[in-house]
């Protein structure tokens, strides 16, 4: 019988929220984790940014192939600086100033070398 454990991590941004959460309760996001064979995890945002009003989501349409979307909710221009997590390994976005308009989505197309 497979071990489920929760495992809680603090810190990402209510309006980024992590891949793979289950529940995101008080500023902690409780991951769903089996535990029954050793595996690498990344828990967290694959993307964060330096502006915390700034929504990122991120989409993976085929191997190699990401997108990046920021939306600002504000009434304002954002500027900020876009990176990729240390640990996330299927992409690295090295630090990158963006300005994302009020309202709209900004969108950022990442093209992987095929393996």
């Amino acid at each position: 019988m497979p071990l489920i454990e929760q495992v809680p991590v603090t810190g990402p941004l209510p309006r980024n929220p992590a891949m793979g959460w289950a529940i995101y309760i008080e500023g902690v996001g409780y991951a769903i984790v089996r535990s029954d064979t050793p595996r690498d995890l990344f828990l967290g945002h694959p993307v964060t940014a330096d502006a915390s009003d700034l929504a990122i989501s991120i989409c993976n349409f085929e191997p190699g192939r990401w997108q990046v979307a920021l939306h600002n909710p504000t009434d304002k221009p954002i500027k900020a600086t876009i990176r990729s997590s240390a640990n996330w390994t299927p992409f690295s976005l090295p630090p990158r100033q963006v300005e994302v308009p009020a309202g709209p989505l900004k969108e950022i197309e990442l093209q992987m070398p095929a393996e």
